[in-house]
């Protein structure tokens, strides 16, 4: 008969010896015994409920990756605890994990000193990685020098992400941190180590939880703005990765200490540079094939008479159109239209683009426009400097202020034209909370002006 097995995830930190033993416990009385455990996942074996005592205590067996109890100085160490009644049954690299039928056994008395040398040895790995995670963090969320003044709004709910991994990662440290520090000072004053009470540990667990769901939920409902391809791509490449992760994991631990570290860190190199190959083909892929449920065929003749040319163009719905100013439109052929809102903590922003083709394919009009509404007033400070300093236009182009006169035609706090000495077909607006910039070869007259403001009046005030 099949053995039946069973996976749970739980949020234990490498402290929480005591929340493990009780929970492993507790598993024990329902009948499902502790088999290992890969990470924050624990395998589980069908059998009769028991009442066993678990005990996990920290050592470091000296691998990378640990590697199941098969090296020289974790059987040694389990030698001392099964002399003492204690069965070993697994390590993972940092905790060793024994159980014995026999509730009154006693754990190996360890020397504090020494005992508090092989917990930091344990916690190393997680305090080295906390200044690591806090520089990716900060590194995503004040990179705002992007080459178009509104990147930076629209990656807001991907920063969003970054601010909860940033909390997630240093509650994690100073929490192992302060555990180091107060028993360091119980150690010295002569007193026994003590780890955290196993119900404070689940809370933590719990909390942690939260935050990663949370960052979860957060990254899947930014690409849920995008197209459902890109959704779809993002999940089968998660799938793909996590079976690759999943099977290099049992690959690296079954090899355990007979290779080196270098070796066993070429593997996981390997690993990653395959997971990363796999995420760029199913993209790739997905871009391919991904025709758009508003795209259209357009036809319109060769310049030089050559034939006709189909091109595939986006229809979506805008605000404010080419029609919408005035344009005489007809005998022309409508291209792109779209306008992609993007929400975030920042803000809210909209690009609309529209544009018209003669018979030949040539452009004949189109517009261009962003609405940034900002949340925080820096944030309509960091766009208008951006939009003032960019060379998006060429070095010899740059703002002036308009007129106070079609200042008040805007309604607006300020308006800004973009010059380059000859041509000023572009307009930046800036009202309370909203930044409006609109790239248009016209002549924004008084009634264009009109048009545009009553277009958008719920978009610009």
């Amino acid at each position: 008969m099949k053995t039946k097995k069973k996976r749970t995830l739980k949020l234990f930190g490498i402290i929480d010896v005591v929340a493990i033993e009780e929970y492993l416990e507790n598993m024990a009385a329902k009948g499902w015994i502790f088999n290992g455990c890969s990470g924050i996942f624990y395998t589980f074996i069908k059998g009769e409920p028991q009442n066993l005592k678990y005990h996990v205590s920290l050592f470091h067996d000296g691998s990378a990756f640990g590697s199941n109890g098969d090296n020289i100085e974790t059987r040694q160490y389990a030698a001392e605890w099964e002399a003492q009644g204690w069965r070993f049954v697994y390590a993972n690299g940092r905790q060793v994990f024994f159980v014995s039928e026999n509730q009154q056994v006693e754990p190996i008395k360890i020397e504090p000193e020494e005992h508090l040398k092989r917990i930091k040895k344990c916690i190393n790995g997680e305090l080295i990685m906390w200044p690591l995670w806090v520089l990716i963090c900060l590194m995503n969320l004040f990179t705002l020098n992007n080459s178009w003044p509104t990147e930076f709004m629209e990656t807001g709910s991907t920063d969003l992400c970054w601010v909860v991994l940033l909390v997630f990662w240093t509650g994690h440290a100073l929490r192992i941190l302060h555990f180091y520090i107060k028993n360091k000072k119980r150690v010295s004053g002569g007193e026994d180590i003590i780890f955290p009470e196993g119900k404070k540990a689940v809370i933590y667990g719990r909390v942690m939880s939260v935050l990663l769901v949370a960052t979860l939920a957060l990254l899947f409902t930014e690409l849920l703005f995008e197209t459902k391809m890109v959704f779809i791509s993002v999940l089968i490449s998660v799938a793909i990765i996590s079976v690759i992760i999943y099977f290099g994991s049992k690959l690296v631990r079954s090899i355990g200490n007979r290779k080196t570290k270098v070796q066993q860190i070429i593997i996981v190199v390997v690993m990653a540079v395959l997971a990363c190959v796999v995420t760029i083909v199913v993209a790739t892929t997905a871009a391919i094939f991904d025709v758009g449920g508003n795209n259209v065929t357009i036809e319109y003749s060769d310049e030089d008479g050559l034939g006709t040319v189909k091109e595939t163009v986006q229809r979506d719905e805008i605000p404010l159109t080419v029609e919408d100013l005035g344009f005489d439109v007809s005998g022309l052929i409508q291209a792109d239209t779209y306008c992609e809102k993007y929400m975030t903590i920042y803000g809210t922003v909209s690009d609309c683009w529209q544009a018209y083709y003669d018979q030949y394919g040539g452009p004949a009009y189109g517009i261009y426009y962003t609405i940034a509404d900002c949340r925080f007033g820096w944030v309509k400070d960091k766009l208008i400097e951006q939009y003032m300093t960019t060379d998006y236009y060429g070095e010899d182009t740059e703002f002036i202020k308009a007129e106070d006169e079609e200042t008040k035609k805007w309604g607006a706090e300020q308006a800004y034209i973009l010059t380059d000495g000859y041509d000023e077909g572009h307009r930046l607006v800036v009202y309370e909370d909203v930044v409006f910039f609109m790239e248009n070869d016209i002549e924004f007259t008084d009634d264009v002006i009109k048009r545009i403001r009553t277009k958008l009046a719920d978009q610009l005030k």
